[in-house]
């Protein structure tokens, strides 16, 4: 259980159907959905379907559909936009990055001459700092 409101919770307001999103996926334990504040083309967000603040609290058959996913989600990324690697994002705590206080992944395609290193690039907290050009011109696509 969080020490935050699940009324207040964007990704519990997703799960309701109370705030429009586009759905990519949806699996036994969680979904996936495009990262509102791209650090990159094709970053997504694995997200549980159970209010848990983190990774730490979440039971193993959560955790284990969750790393399950990751893989469907990247093959998909493979044939979308041919990423050159990934990385893979858990912030666990406000101290580490984490602002939406409900379990979630981020899967983050990265792309050869095109990586730049800015403060939250696994995380929540890279939407406050300037995009990098390519962000910038995916946000506009959205």
């Amino acid at each position: 259980m969080s020490l935050y409101s699940q009324d207040c919770c964007v990704f519990c307001q997703v799960i309701r159907w109370q705030k429009k999103v586009e759905i990519l996926a949806q699996f036994d334990h969680c979904f996936v959905i495009r990262d509102q504040y791209p650090v990159s083309k094709g970053h997504l967000l694995v997200i549980s379907n159970d209010h848990i603040d983190n990774w730490f609290a979440a039971p193993i058959q959560i955790k284990s559909n969750m790393i399950d996913v990751l893989d469907k989600m990247k093959l998909m990324l493979d044939k979308e936009y041919q990423p050159s690697g990934y990385n893979v994002g858990i912030n666990c705590g406000k101290t580490a990055g984490q602002i939406v206080m409900h379990l979630h992944l981020h899967l983050i395609s990265r792309f050869e001459g095109v990586w730049k290193i800015q403060e939250g690039a696994l995380g929540e907290s890279s939407h406050q700092n300037k995009n990098t050009d390519e962000s910038s011109q995916y946000n506009q696509q959205l």
